[in-house]
């Protein structure tokens, strides 16, 4: 948990002194001026893991595969996720920042920060990937995971349709509903333990 908070003290920082800067804009457009067209199809693809239908879709799949094994997580993740979800598009409507004004790969409705995809797949992959290894007794699927949400983040830039500061600020947030889910973990445990309906 200590390097979670740590990553996410990072990301905010970093957010923080570009924002401060006023450089979000000047990064933006040489990150996505500058992209590989070659990749474009690659990216458009891969964002659709960063997007509320799929990891919703994902969330009920894996929540059902592990709910015999471990009952708090199958409700935990989910729960967490979607609280994740909701928090970001209430941020969208409190700052209501618009989207680059570029020709974006994608269509995107809504405001541009923080960043959904970024918030919820930080947040969601990484309470898999702890609840894996937890289990599974291995760090790969950290690795796998972290690689995956890094790839997401980039996507939005590259699809020109979110800010570098949008990006990390969501990475960011979604790692901060992590830590709060893990915290929220062993009371989890004790509702299961004392509701019949469970």
């Amino acid at each position: 948990m200590k390097l979670i908070i740590i990553i996410s003290i990072i990301l905010l920082t970093l957010a923080t002194i570009i924002h401060i800067k006023k450089a979000d804009k000047q990064y933006f457009r040489f990150l996505n001026s500058n992209r590989y067209k070659s990749l474009d199809t690659f990216f458009i693809f891969l964002t659709q893991f960063g997007a509320l239908w799929f990891i919703g879709i994902f969330n009920v799949i894996f929540a059902y595969f592990i709910y015999d094994i471990n009952q708090k997580w199958a409700y935990l993740i989910p729960i967490i996720t979607f609280s994740c979800s909701g928090s970001n598009t209430l941020l969208k409507y409190i700052f209501k920042r618009k989207r680059p004004n570029v020709k974006a790969l994608v269509i995107e409705n809504g405001y541009s920060f923080p960043s959904g995809h970024s918030m919820v797949s930080s947040c969601f992959y990484t309470l898999i990937a702890i609840f894996l290894s937890t289990v599974l007794k291995t760090n790969i699927f950290i690795i796998i995971t972290s690689i995956l949400i890094i790839l997401i983040a980039y996507s939005r830039i590259h699809l020109g349709v979110h800010y570098p500061v949008d990006i990390l600020t969501g990475l960011s947030l979604g790692l901060i509903f992590t830590i709060i889910g893990l915290k929220t973990l062993p009371y989890m445990e004790i509702l299961l333990n004392n509701n019949p309906f469970f």
